[in-house]
């Protein structure tokens, strides 16, 4: 099952102003919603997912995750690597774009 999450970043990223809606939870949205927004901003610019990602991975701390039907406590650092690998751009945007 895909979470509810997963989906409404797959309505964002189809939406008309997805990165005005990814930037402005980057800045203001829960932590989990950053580390959603890290992924629309890692191919399209860079420098600020950079910035961003250096942040968060300084701040630390764990965040409720999912896998498949198992939800547990992820240190933000492991899921950090995991978007820095492409891990959650595969799967979080690519159903979005229809490919």
């Amino acid at each position: 099952m895909t979470p509810a999450e997963v989906l409404a970043w797959r309505a964002i990223a189809a939406s008309a102003d997805a990165d005005g809606v990814s930037r402005a939870v980057l800045r203001t949205g829960s932590r989990p919603g950053q580390l959603y927004a890290l992924t629309w901003l890692r191919d399209r610019d860079p420098q600020a997912y950079r910035r961003a990602a250096a942040d968060l991975r300084r701040r630390g701390g764990d965040v409720e995750a999912q896998q498949g039907c198992i939800v547990f406590g992820a240190p933000i650092a492991v899921l950090l690597d995991e978007i820095e690998r492409g891990d959650w751009t595969r799967d979080l945007w690519s159903e979005a774009a229809g490919r």
